[in-house]
């Protein structure tokens, strides 16, 4: 993992729970070993969540809106880039892999994961 991958996340933390100064290590007490937050605690499940939807490949395959059964998932996002529906895929994770390798210019650009399920 690296990164850019952390950077995307926070970026979308930020925008899903409309709070700008969020990140890695806001809030941490530095003397409490076991500290915590909000971003730390989701990114982490959603990387445990991701490591298990790698034996089912349906469950991180990117697809176009529209393109897969949505009742055969438990959750889906969709990737929006400036306002226009772009990709779905049952896993978040997935979709910020998909963000870094192939949307260029993320930085820049205005986008947006919505859970739709």
């Amino acid at each position: 993992m690296n990164t850019e991958l952390v950077n995307i996340f926070i970026m979308y933390y930020q925008k899903r729970f409309n709070d700008p100064k969020a990140g890695m290590f806001k809030d941490i007490k530095s003397e409490k070993r076991d500290s915590v937050n909000g971003i730390m605690e989701l990114f982490y499940d959603e990387l445990k969540k991701y490591e298990d939807q790698e034996k089912d490949k349906d469950k991180i395959t990117i697809s176009k809106p529209g393109s897969i059964d949505y009742k055969s998932f438990d959750e889906i996002y969709c990737l929006k880039i400036d306002n226009e529906e772009k990709t779905v895929c049952p896993s978040l994770f997935a979709m910020l892999k998909f963000i870094q390798l192939r949307v260029v210019n993320w930085e820049k650009k205005h986008w947006i994961i919505i859970k739709l399920k």
